[in-house]
């Protein structure tokens, strides 16, 4: 709790990657959307969180193929 995660997607040939954190202020989620491919993100109350990415490949057309993937990970004090 209170440390930075730090998180790596390795996804080739990306325009664009969402990450949904699992966990949310107020009730609205946390979204992270970040092109360099790792993203910081502090938890600040223990538990488990599911995180979610999804990299989207856009051409010009705005037609996007998209790859979705989770993880469940686990916050401790």
């Amino acid at each position: 709790v209170g440390e930075t995660v730090t998180f790596t997607d390795c996804s080739t040939d990306v325009t664009r990657r969402i990450l949904k954190t699992g966990d949310s202020a107020s009730g609205i989620p946390i979204v992270v959307d970040f092109e360099s491919g790792t993203a910081q993100h502090v938890y600040n109350v223990a538990g488990t969180y599911t995180v979610n990415l999804e990299a989207l490949n856009c051409k010009k057309d705005n037609n996007c193929k998209s790859d979705k993937t989770s993880q469940i990970i686990t916050i401790t004090l």
